[in-house]
C-alpha cells in the first residue's frame, strides 16, 4: 500500500534519523511481517472516515488535530507485543504511548497523545524519556518502577512537551500518567516495555534546575 495513503489515514512510519521511509521496519521473520501487516490494517480500520478524494498530504499535516491515528517508530515489533498493540489500536482516542525501557524510545504513540505533547509526526516516535523528563522526576520514576513495577502505578512529573529539556525555549508541563509494564522474551533476553496513558497535562514555567 503506498505511503501516501497511509499518511492520509494517520499512520506514519519515521526512521530514527527523521527521514521518511516506505514500510521497511526491521522485519526478520514471516511472523513479524504478518504482525506489521495486521498493525497497518488495524490502524486503517480504527482511523476516522474521511473523503480520500478531498484530502491531500499537506491538508493532513495542517489539520492533524481533526484525525485519529498512530505513529510507529522504525524498529522491531516482536509478535509477543501483539496484545499490547491491539489495546492501543482499539483505543485511538486515548493518550497512549508504548515505550521500550532499555533505551526509553517511544515505539507507538497515538495521535491524541502526540497532540497533548504538541509533537508532530516527525519527532514523536524519536522521543526518549531522559531527553524530556526532569532528572529528579525520572529518578523517582525508576524508584517506583523497582518497587511497584509489577502492579503498575500513576506518577506526576515535570517534562518538556515538544523540545528537549536542554533547549532554553522548550515549553514545560506537569504530566500525570498511569503506567503498566510488560516483560517480553526476546531471544536470549527479556525486554521490558511500558504502556503509558496520559491523564492530565498542565503548562508550567521552566524549572530553575532541569538536570
Amino acid at each position: 500500500m503506498p505511503l501516501k495513503i497511509l499518511l492520509r489515514y494517520g499512520l506514519y512510519y519515521a526512521s530514527l534519523d527523521g527521514k521518511l521511509n516506505p514500510i521497511q521496519a526491521c522485519i526478520y521473520s514471516k511472523s513479524q511481517q504478518k504482525l506489521y501487516e495486521d498493525l497497518i490494517f488495524a490502524s486503517l480500520r480504527k482511523s476516522v472516515s474521511c473523503d480520500l478524494e478531498r484530502l491531500v498530504d499537506r491538508e493532513f499535516e495542517k489539520d492533524i488535530s481533526k484525525y485519529s491515528g498512530f505513529y510507529i517508530a522504525e524498529t522491531c515489533l516482536h509478535p509477543e507485543l501483539r496484545p499490547i498493540v491491539d489495546e492501543i489500536f482499539s483505543n485511538p482516542d486515548k493518550k497512549l504511548a508504548l515505550t521500550r525501557m532499555s533505551d526509553n524510545l517511544q515505539l507507538i504513540v497515538s495521535a491524541s497523545a502526540a497532540r497533548a505533547m504538541s509533537s508532530d509526526s516527525q519527532d514523536v516516535v524519536r522521543r526518549r524519556t531522559t531527553d524530556f523528563w526532569h532528572a529528579r522526576d525520572y529518578e523517582c520514576f525508576l524508584r517506583m518502577f523497582k518497587q511497584d513495577g509489577g502492579a503498575g502505578f500513576e506518577i506526576t512529573y515535570q517534562a518538556t512537551t515538544n523540545l528537549p529539556k536542554i533547549n532554553p525555549l522548550a515549553p514545560w508541563a506537569r504530566f500525570t500518567t498511569s503506567y503498566r509494564f510488560f516483560e517480553i522474551d526476546v531471544g536470549d533476553r527479556t525486554e521490558v516495555y511500558r504502556l503509558g496513558e496520559g491523564k492530565d497535562i498542565t503548562l508550567i514555567s521552566r524549572p530553575k534546575v532541569v538536570s
